[in-house]
């Protein structure tokens, strides 16, 4: 059976994928609604939030399956089969990025308000949460922008880096709904955004795959939810180690950011592109 990619297929499927995300929200407004939570980061939000993910992975799969009759596999990698190391370095390499990042801060904004707000019981729960449904929502956002959108787009326009520029920015505007428009301004997080989409992009387009970018949204996304919460953000769940009570907007954040993607796009590339280069030359 050959794959369908006509171009209505595309649409068919994004209109699926956003159906089931807007289902898979039932639950948390119900909740929100019942409880009439305005602000609110306790583990029942915080799970129910991530249900939408849940639901849009899955019709993912499903659209890839039974819409496009592909493999689902083709929108994590062009190779053979998923390169789970890739997902590790992405993995460990971002949250070492994360860790001297959030460790420099207090440098930047030595009027920033950070708390210890460790609750073991609460941390518990936030672990399990940032292991099983949290992966499934990076993942997802991994698999549908970088992955699927991008193939997509890359079919009609063959230039790769125009692409996922296309991309980035759509996966920008997507966050433009996030708190963090409120909390830190609308500029400011805009950049944050394009700049984190373009380094991810860079390397998924640079890779032919999502297993390197995989790994960086998971370890991007744990820290902030389990380790160092930001009030006024997407994550504010009870329970993490630290919490940023009096966030800043600040210009510096955004050039900080940069540079750690800088340097993440320097180790793939001495990893996966200059590593191979050599080998390479030696065979031959």
């Amino acid at each position: 059976m050959s794959c369908n990619y006509r171009w209505y297929t595309h649409i068919v499927a994004l209109i699926f994928i956003i159906m089931a995300q807007i289902v898979g929200a039932y639950p948390y407004a119900l909740y929100v609604n019942h409880h009439n939570i305005h602000d609110g980061g306790g583990i029942i939000t915080q799970t129910l939030c991530l249900l939408p993910f849940v639901a849009g992975f899955g019709a993912l799969w499903f659209s890839m399956r039974y819409i496009h009759r592909d493999t689902f596999k083709s929108t994590i990698t062009s190779r053979t089969g998923v390169d789970y190391s890739r997902v590790c370095f992405g993995f460990i390499s971002w949250l070492i990025l994360t860790v001297i990042y959030t460790a420099i801060t207090p440098l930047l904004h030595p009027e920033m308000e950070i708390e210890w707000s460790f609750s073991p019981p609460q941390f518990l729960l936030l672990l399990i949460i940032g292991v099983t449904l949290l992966p499934i929502q990076t993942t997802f956002e991994e698999l549908l922008f970088r992955g699927y959108i991008y193939r997509g787009i890359l079919r009609y326009i063959g230039n790769r880096w125009v692409s996922m520029t296309i991309v980035a920015i759509i996966f920008a505007g997507m966050h433009l709904s996030n708190p963090e428009i409120i909390t830190f301004g609308f500029w400011t997080m805009l950049a944050q955004y394009l700049v984190m989409a373009l380094i991810f992009g860079v390397i998924a387009c640079w890779d032919r795959g999502t297993e390197v970018t995989i790994g960086m949204h998971f370890a991007n996304n744990l820290f902030c939810m389990a380790f160092v919460v930001t009030e006024g953000t997407a994550f504010t769940s009870d329970g993490a180690l630290f919490r940023v009570a009096s966030p800043i907007n600040d210009y510096k954040d955004t050039v900080v950011i940069g540079v750690a993607g800088v340097i993440m796009v320097g180790l793939y590339y001495w990893k996966y592109i200059h590593k191979h280069k050599q080998k390479t030359d030696q065979i031959s």
